[in-house]
């Protein structure tokens, strides 16, 4: 089992819906089998806060998507070549 140790807690109000999904990188410190892990994994922002984004990412351990708030501090534009571009 993993659980991400910098998850910001679910905001209460002012989320709005991306009308388009984002592509982001971010920063994520995993605890996973007792053990912390520091990665940069790709996700899609679906919604925001001024403080905070709704990440989704795919879980290949579990086979699904998750999906977690996260503070924008820990959030990037993913590079334009890692997003399909061209």
């Amino acid at each position: 089992m993993q659980r991400l140790l910098n998850q910001a807690p679910e905001p209460a109000a002012g989320i709005v819906a991306l009308a388009e999904p984002r592509p982001v990188l971010v920063v994520c410190l995993w605890e996973r089998a007792g053990a912390q892990v520091k990665e940069r994994a790709p996700a899609v922002v679906t919604h925001r806060t001024a403080s905070a984004a709704l990440c989704q990412f795919w879980d290949a351990r579990m086979e699904e998507a998750v999906s977690h708030w996260v503070d924008l501090q820990y959030v990037s534009e993913r590079p334009f070549f890692e997003t399909g571009g061209f």
